[in-house]
């Protein structure tokens, strides 16, 4: 046996030497082909019935690079011969004896040598190098292996068999000189792994500059088979150490089933074509950089950017618009990030389904049927970016994690600006206005924080959210709404529970039905509600709702709107006052209110300097304060209701205008039924106390005053600042709020600006330098930062120079010190620049006599 398998071995050894000796031709593995000979002659393949001449004349030296050789061009009429497949090593058919099986060596483990030459054309002559250019003996297994590579191939795209048009070589490297000649659409097919690190398509390349203006497709799994006519096959994908690089093209790009560390897509230009633009699918994770893309004008649905089964998505400084499909498709992928891109005039700008994080800077997605869609993404971070003037929503996300919007704008869509549930949602200085339905509608989700941003002129409300847990709001305006300012609403049951609403010097002014709601199904349980700073003028209907809500406290204050609605509401258990409104301009109406059980001597109402209360149908009792305690309160209107075994009175009124009770009980009471005290109110002067604050904009506003009938006049800025005017004085103030590009002068040196105002005030034309009626202006900065180590002070611009103003002092008569501006001034510092706890914030505050531009500086 082993007798004949070393005669056997030492046959084809001969045969191979002497091939090699008589005819030598290369065959590259891993190099650069030569370029073939143009001017071969290629003979006419006899039928199969008839038998070659002996005497044909052999053809010249072939190349066998582990290339699919193409066959020469046919005159007319002339048939076409048969095309020459790349030598190609494939299991043979033939049974191997018994006796070769049982010792089968390495060599016939694999396809033979034996087997590869036999696909080769007579009379060819082959020489095998390796890597390096260093001879490779033919009888060797590594020979076999160079001459049966055919890995990767291109062929043209739409060929289900291995045409005469195909090419294939060792490497990409060698694979594109062979591509010089190709002007139309391709696939380059890869086996199952390719470790060689150059898969660059660059369109700037002499061997693709005319192939990239066709479309390109590199496919994984391939079956590696290069024969003539042979199935293409594919399946499963292929592994590449290096990653993948296509620049530089102008027509569609798809890469399918490969798994690479990355896969970059740069300058690249398609227009106009008929599907999508680039698709990548199931590439296991391989991470996905596109740069300086243009893609537009695809038909048939196409999208700009498929994306399928990748790693991290990364979109610079591209172009997807006006494509019958998405912009960017993106499904079951990790993080996708957007940076200074556009997205308009397509089906949908973004579409994100089942992805991971979205993070999405300086980009516009505008104009699309939706801007942004999807769900089931993670966390979502939109900067400086713009979703407007879609035919639905500017953004809608379903199922999402925690999203993060700051300076972006939501503006014009046909359906909701935003609209979501989440995790959280966390809004600054942006824009939600005239939308068709709402500016906001976020539900099913837990905190909400709107910070200094607009919902106004939407077509139904600014904002509505329901189900969700936290709302908090400051320094926002929900103004001109079709519907409501800002509804939020809690179902019964659901999967998030609504709890605290905090609302902060907030506008919720001329909306055609409620400023601000709050409500629920059947009395749901909510958290704590705290209304402070609110105006709500000009509204439809009621201009603040409190209804169908059980809740720990209700608490109100600054607020500035006719009437304050508290409707089907039940308190228990407060740890202080239940019901807490003070210090507002309104009428408060009470109506099915129960309040019960306050603690630390807290009342059940408690109303401080407002209008009229009426109180209908409501109990107040068993409250360990009073059950209403109204004080500086006009007229109070008490009917069908209880005031019982409260700790103290049932009900107090100080300093009312006037009081009616009709068909209400009081007993058990520890002080009494009630004590009332009354106020002189006249009828041209019906407020016995001073108005509220005056919510002006950022532009100039002016304020009709008559000390007269006033003591003072409050007035808060949108960002905070709060200037207060003490009678008496006369004059029009105008007070507006100052930007840092909007400062007289360059601050000093070591001067940092954090807020400022003008205050001027007019008498007969001019503005006067100072009050000379003996009144004084108030000065309340909040201040931004409280980090330790942060000092500040109020600078004052006086005719060309920036003049800080004297700290706070106490005289020796326990007083604030006077200063002059500057010695026989006029003006005067009436109380020096001090730092105080109030309105929910650390302030910066100082009193003078005298107007003019005032800067916060640190």
């Amino acid at each position: 046996m082993k007798s004949y398998k070393n005669g056997i071995f030492f046959l084809i050894t001969v045969l191979a030497v002497l091939f090699q000796l008589a005819y030598p031709t290369i065959a590259y593995a891993d190099d650069e082909p030569p370029v073939l000979p143009t001017d071969v002659a290629t003979e006419e393949t006899p039928p199969a019935a008839e038998e070659a001449p002996a005497e044909a004349a052999p053809t010249e030296a072939t190349t066998v690079p582990g290339t699919t050789e193409e066959a020469a061009s046919p005159a007319d009429g002339e048939q076409s011969p048969a095309a020459t497949p790349a030598p190609v090593l494939e299991e043979s058919s033939e049974s191997t004896p018994p006796t070769a099986e049982a010792t089968a060596t390495p060599l016939e483990e694999e396809a033979s040598l034996l087997e590869a030459l036999e696909e080769l054309p007579a009379e060819t002559e082959v020489v095998v190098l390796d890597e390096s250019g260093e001879v490779v003996p033919l009888a060797t297994q590594e020979a076999a292996e160079i001459i049966t590579g055919g890995d990767p191939m291109w062929c043209p795209a739409g060929a289900a068999v291995v045409t005469a048009d195909c090419v294939n070589a060792a490497t990409v490297t060698a694979l594109l000189p062979l591509l010089n000649s190709k002007v139309q659409n391709g696939v380059i097919y890869f086996t199952s792994s390719y470790t060689t690190n150059d898969v660059t398509f660059d369109g700037t390349n002499t061997n693709l500059d005319q192939l990239a203006d066709n479309s390109l497709t590199l496919q994984g799994g391939w079956n590696g088979v290069t024969t003539v006519g042979s199935t293409i096959t594919y399946a499963w994908g292929s592994v590449f150490s290096g990653e993948i690089s296509i620049t530089n093209w102008n027509a569609q790009i798809a890469i399918n089933d490969i798994t690479a560390p990355t896969i970059t897509m740069s300058d690249i230009t398609i227009s106009n074509a008929s599907g999508n633009g680039i698709s990548i699918t199931n590439n296991h994770h391989s991470n996905v950089t596109v740069d300086h893309v243009t893609i537009t004008g695809l038909q048939n649905q196409g999208d700009a950017l498929a994306v399928e089964g990748a790693g991290d998505i990364t979109i610079t400084d591209s172009q997807f618009n006006s494509n019958s499909g998405y912009g960017l498709s993106s499904e079951y992928n990790h993080a996708v990030t957007v940076v200074n891109s556009s997205f308009n005039s397509n089906e949908l700008g973004l579409y994100s389904w089942f992805s991971g994080d979205i993070t999405i800077t300086n980009s516009y997605f505008n104009n699309n049927r939706r801007g942004l869609g999807g769900s089931d993404s993670g966390v979502v971070t939109i900067t400086d970016s713009q979703f407007n003037n879609n035919s639905q929503s500017g953004f809608s996300i379903e199922d999402n994690g925690a999203i993060t919007i700051t300076n972006s704008q939501f503006n014009g869509n046909g359906r909701e600006g935003l609209h979501a549930d989440c995790r959280t949602l966390q809004v600054t200085n942006s824009q939600f206005n005239g939308n068709g339905i709402q500016g906001l509608s976020v539900h099913d989700s837990g905190d909400i924080t709107i910070t200094n941003s607009n919902f106004n002129s939407n077509g139904s409300d600014g904002m509505y959210a329901h189900d969700v847990q936290n709302i908090t709001v400051a320094g926002s305006y929900f103004n001109d709404n079709s519907g409501n300012g800002l509804y939020a609403y809690e179902w019964e049951h659901n999967a998030y529970d609504l709890r605290n609403i905090t609302i902060f010097n907030s506008y919720f002014d001329n909306n055609a039905r409620t400023g601000l709601e709050v409500g629920s199904d059947e009395e749901a349980t909510i958290g704590a509600i705290t209304l402070d700073g609110i105006s709500a003028n000009g509204n439809g209907n009621t201009p603040i709702m409190i209804r169908d809500v059980t809740a720990p406290t209700i608490t109100i204050n600054d607020v500035i709107a006719p009437t304050i609605m508290i409707g089907n509401v039940i308190i228990v258990n407060a740890p202080g006052n239940g019901i807490s409104i003070t210090n507002s301009n309104s009428n408060v109406a009470i109506d099915h209110v129960t309040v019960s059980r306050s603690q630390s001597t807290g009342n059940g109402l408690y109303a401080y300097s407002v209008g009229d209360i009426t109180v209908t149908n409501s109990y107040f009792n068993s409250n360990t304060g009073n059950g209403l305690y109204a004080d500086h309160a006009e007229d109070i209107t008490i009917r069908g209701s209880q005031f019982n075994n409260n700790s103290l009175y049932g009900l107090v009124a100080s300093n009312a205008c006037s009081l009616s009770i009709s068909s209400t009980t009081f007993s058990g009471n520890g002080s009494g039924d009630y004590l009332v005290s009354y106020a002189d109110c006249e009828e041209d002067d019906p407020k016995p106390h001073p108005p509220a604050y005056k919510v002006i904009s950022h532009k100039k506003a002016g304020l009709d005053v008559d000390c007269s009938h006033q003591t003072r006049y409050d007035v808060r800025l949108p960002n905070g600042d709060r200037v207060q005017l003490v009678c008496p004085f006369s004059g029009n103030p105008k007070i507006w709020h100052m930007d840092s590009t909007n400062l007289p002068a360059d601050l000093p040196v070591g001067n940092t600006y954090a807020s400022a105002l003008a205050l001027e005030i007019w008498q007969d034309g001019a503005a006067i330098q100072h009050i000379r009626e003996g009144g004084q202006i108030n000065l309340s900065f909040e201040v931004p930062s409280q980090e330790p180590g942060t000092t500040y002070s109020i600078l004052y611009w006086d005719n060309g120079t920036w003049v800080p103003l004297k700290d706070f002092v106490i005289d020796e008569n326990g007083h604030p010190r006077v200063f002059s501006l500057y010695p026989e001034d006029p003006r005067q510092i009436l109380s020096g620049v001090q730092f105080v706890q109030k309105y929910g914030s650390l302030r910066a505050e100082v009193s003078t006599n005298f107007p003019g531009i005032f800067v916060l500086v640190h």
